[in-house]
């Protein structure tokens, strides 16, 4: 199955998506690419450019999905989720998520 890619002229990289303004926006504050959904988020200025506190991989350069955290850090959405249940003992969904919102 082929991956759509789009090139970001800001990040000055190639991402997985259909492109900004279809299902990614870059918000220039953190100077990243961001999921439309994520539009509202909390700015944490170059937030990306750090690596993810559960893997120590780079999360600007990295191809899989990052998650914004409310407190406006970031991390591997797949990260996240193992941390959360083995922290918690169960999977992760955002309360807003249950809510409709």
């Amino acid at each position: 199955m082929a991956k759509n890619v789009y090139h970001c002229p800001f990040c000055n990289l190639c991402r997985v998506g259909q492109g900004l303004g279809i299902d990614y926006f870059h918000c220039m504050k953190c100077n990243c690419c961001l999921g439309i959904k994520s539009a509202s988020h909390k700015c944490l200025e170059k937030g990306l450019e750090m690596n993810c506190p559960i893997c120590c991989d780079d999360l600007f350069t990295s191809s899989a999905t990052v998650r914004a955290l409310p407190c406006g850090h970031y991390m591997h959405s797949a990260c996240f989720q193992v941390y959360f249940k083995a922290v918690f003992g169960f999977r992760f969904q955002c309360y807003h998520q249950t809510r409709g919102w």
